[in-house]
């Protein structure tokens, strides 16, 4: 442009040689030339506006469809902490842990307990340690903490760490240890559900903590803290130890404790987020705080969300488009695209921006770039200040990118959400329409040069036209289109403009509403290279999903919570837990009949049967007293099975529906065991008009699981119940008893006594009648004394 200006100028000097017609006809071909250039101008720079602020449309659809998918799995996260520590199953399992761990080193001898302890020091030497290598001074202290520690945890640990052939990360598939301790047979009971529970929620484990000693009785992934005392312990001041005594301190009965993540030793510096519920029981007198259940979530499960498991390109990210998470500290709390796709290419590229090696280093080390890659770009620094936005600016790598940012709503986990993509990759086709313009400017001024004269009139004024309406496209006024004046290069430069424009106004209607949950709205696409187009229509769908799945899981989160309320509360009345627990069931499913049967035993034969012990919508009469042996029909096929059976194809005896129309068969019936640590108490079985959808079909499953621990429960508390009574019973009898007893002993002890009194009375009689004899006796003996002798008187005479 300039060697024309030039041109010009030079041309300029010899004017006033020029025949007037020449004066024109350059005047003309300048005025052409200047206006070609200006409409090429400003349709690139209208069209890069458009672009970028689809892209930026597109960039802030995948953020907020990314930010309410992780604040929701947070959220669920949460949920599914709170309601399993307010569960019947934990609480009880508190207490039975908390006993069988308080006794655990009556059950070895000293010189055994001292044998284990060398043992489970050893193995932190050639097994823990090598885990712990880029923490060589905790991996230290925890090494000498096995001679301070309890002999609980040595125990412990040596069955289910040292003793425990499966490798580290797969600990949690020993079901017992190698011991006949009342430990392991509750440990037994529990593990499997809390290990399927761990797997289908998403966590790495899940961990029992006794609040008033500290001591971890109870993991599912068994690593190095299980054991371990919180309070005075190795890990008092780790990530773990923190979020039990924030817990522990809480005062409300449903807080979670929700943590930032870490590189957690206890787990072998994996990065964890760590969630912290209070785990209460009903003594009686009220909720007692008896424990702390913690969960940790390991990183995977944020980086799937993130990164939609790795298929950037799906949500039209293009090859340099990511979404990532920073802290507030500035360090990233998802891994990089780039670290992930081309680690080697991402730390070279980190050394020509001149990063600390240190900081590369630390990457290397722990294998990601979470809590090691900082992010300090103006996008961090503007969501800082509380804003969010879009701003095209210098990415983490050094390169101008598009970036849309704003905070994740979490209290706990102040986090910045950024979606970018590289701004030469955003505007790729910009270079094609700049080659179109110029390559329009040219025709333009060609033609100019041939017709300038006749057509000079017609040909400016759609000159004119076009720069207006372009300049209120480049303001952003997208509210009229532009008339085609005519089928040239202007013409058709004006027609592709009215179409972008008419796709602008599309994209933005599609846009609001799907913003406004509107998932039926459509969208035509121009085919398989629409990037954009078949972009929002995969956002749309991916939208549509997730609103189905948070529904669902909703609907499921509560039915849970409403069925665990319904349990503890008639877990003193299990007769009327039968009938309000079948009845929510049905109305919840929206199924219209259902029965449920407990196994019960006959007293003569020993054989175990089906009893009906509740229905809803049958005729009671006819199934009162309806028993189901051993495989016999559907019910017991479902108890000797022990898995669901989902029938859509209904037998023709099957119980008929009664409707105000007549009687009707139903159209599915579905039989879910009551199953109590994998053994079936029971069977549930449920006829509906409508499909029982899988989703329901799981969430019967899982609730059964409750009902059958709730009935367990309740069916221990009214035979704890009646035990007490018959020993009240036998008290009170007793104590009847020890009153006559007692009774009795003081008559006798009476008696006694008056026996005695007159025995002394009889003595007394005795002495005196032997004195009074003694004493005639002797009168006797007198008398005879003074009476004279026969041979005396002779003499006499």
């Amino acid at each position: 442009m300039e060697e024309k200006l030039s041109n010009n100028k030079e041309s300029g000097i010899r004017l006033k040689d020029l025949s007037i017609r020449i004066k024109v006809l350059l005047n003309l071909l300048l005025i052409a030339a200047l206006s070609s250039i200006a409409v090429g101008l400003l349709g690139y720079y209208s069209a890069k506006k458009s672009l970028e602020e689809a892209v930026f449309r597109q960039l802030t659809s995948v953020r907020e469809v990314k930010r309410r998918s992780l604040e929701n799995y947070i959220d669920n996260s949460k949920k599914h902490i709170s309601v399993l520590a307010q569960s019947r199953m934990v609480s009880d399992a508190v207490l039975e842990f908390s006993s069988a761990f308080d006794i655990m080193d009556y059950y070895y001898t000293p010189g055994k307990i001292v044998k284990m302890r060398r043992t489970l020091k050893e193995y932190y030497r050639s097994t823990i340690d090598r885990k712990l290598s880029d923490q060589e001074n905790f991996s230290k202290q925890l090494i000498n903490s096995v001679d301070e520690a309890s002999d609980k945890m040595v125990i412990l640990q040596h069955l289910y760490l040292t003793q425990n052939q499966n490798p580290i990360g797969k600990k949690d598939l020993l079901n017992r240890g190698n011991d006949r301790t009342a430990y392991s047979d509750i440990h037994e009971r529990y593990h499997s559900s809390f290990r399927r529970y761990l797997k289908a929620e998403g966590f790495s484990d899940l961990l029992l903590v006794s609040v008033n000693t500290g001591d971890v009785i109870y993991s599912v992934s068994k690593n190095a803290d299980f054991g371990t005392n919180l309070m005075d312990g190795v890990f008092r001041q780790s990530a773990l130890g923190q979020a039990f005594t924030l817990a522990r301190n809480s005062i409300r009965p449903n807080m979670v404790i929700l943590s930032d993540f870490v590189s957690y030793e206890g787990a072998y510096g994996n990065l964890q987020l760590f969630f912290a519920a209070p785990v209460y029981d009903n003594t009686g007198d009220g909720l007692e705080k008896v424990a702390v259940l913690i969960g940790t979530l390991p990183l995977s499960e944020i980086n799937n969300i993130m990164t939609d498991d790795g298929d950037w390109a799906e949500e039209g990210l293009e090859t340099t488009g990511e979404t990532y998470l920073v802290g507030k500290d500035q360090l990233m709390r998802s891994d990089a695209r780039l670290f992930v796709e081309e680690s080697d290419k991402f730390n070279q590229q980190l050394l020509d921006l001149n990063v600390p090696i240190e900081e590369i280093n630390r990457i290397k080390s722990l294998r990601t770039t979470v809590l090691s890659k900082s992010v300090n770009t103006a996008p961090v620094q503007d969501a800082l200040k509380g804003h969010s936005g879009n701003i095209i600016a210098q990415n983490y790598l050094g390169k101008q990118a598009l970036s849309s940012y704003s905070l994740l709503n979490i209290r706990e986990l102040p986090w910045i959400i950024i979606s970018e993509i590289e701004e030469k990759e955003a505007f790729a086709s910009i270079d094609k329409l700049k080659l179109n313009v110029g390559l329009a400017t040219i025709v333009i001024f060609i033609i100019g040069f041939i017709v300038a004269n006749a057509y000079s009139t017609n040909f400016t004024r759609p000159v004119d036209k076009l720069q207006k309406a372009i300049s209120r496209l480049a303001k952003g006024d997208v509210s009229s289109s532009i008339r085609v004046p005519s089928g040239d290069e202007i013409g058709k430069t004006i027609y592709n403009m009215n179409l972008l424009i008419e796709r602008t106004k599309q994209t933005s209607d599609f846009a609001k509403k799907v913003g406004k949950g509107d998932f039926e709205t459509d969208f035509d696409t121009f085919g398989n290279k629409d990037v954009l187009g078949n972009s929002l229509i995969k956002m749309r769908d991916r939208l549509k999903e997730v609103s189905i799945e948070d529904q669902r899981r909703q609907w499921v989160n509560e039915g849970i919570s409403k069925f665990a309320e319904i349990t503890r509360q008639y877990l003193d009345n299990v007769d009327g837990l039968y009938e309000i627990v079948l009845r929510e069931l049905v109305d919840y499913l929206k199924a219209n009949q259902g029965m449920m049967f407990l196994v019960e035993e006959d007293n003569k034969t020993t054989d175990k049967f089906l009893q009906l012990k509740a229905c809803y919508a049958f005729d009671r009469k006819k199934f009162l007293n309806k028993q189901v042996n051993y495989g016999e029909g559907l019910a017991g096929r479902c108890w000797q099975e022990n898995e669901s059976l989902y029938i859509d194809d209904i037998p023709e005896d099957y119980s008929k529906i009664v409707t105000g129309l007549g009687l009707a068969s139903p159209k599915s019936l579905l039989l879910v065991p009551l199953k109590f640590n994998e053994e079936a108490l029971g069977v549930i079985e449920l006829a509906s008009f409508n499909t029982v959808e899988p989703y329901m079909i799981e969430f019967v499953e899982r609730v059964s699981e409750s009902i059958a621990s709730a009935i367990t429960s309740a069916k221990h508390n009214t035979r704890t119940a009646k035990l007490l009574e018959e020993a009240q019973t036998l008290t009170q009898e007793l104590r009847i008893r020890e009153e006559e007893m007692l009774q009795n002993t003081e008559e006798l002890q009476a008696t006694q006594e008056e026996m005695e009194r007159r025995q002394k009375e009889l003595e007394e009689v005795r002495k005196a009648l032997q004195k009074e004899i003694a004493m005639k006796d002797e009168q006797i003996l007198f008398y005879k004394s003074q009476i004279p002798s026969e041979e005396e008187e002779d003499d006499e005479e």
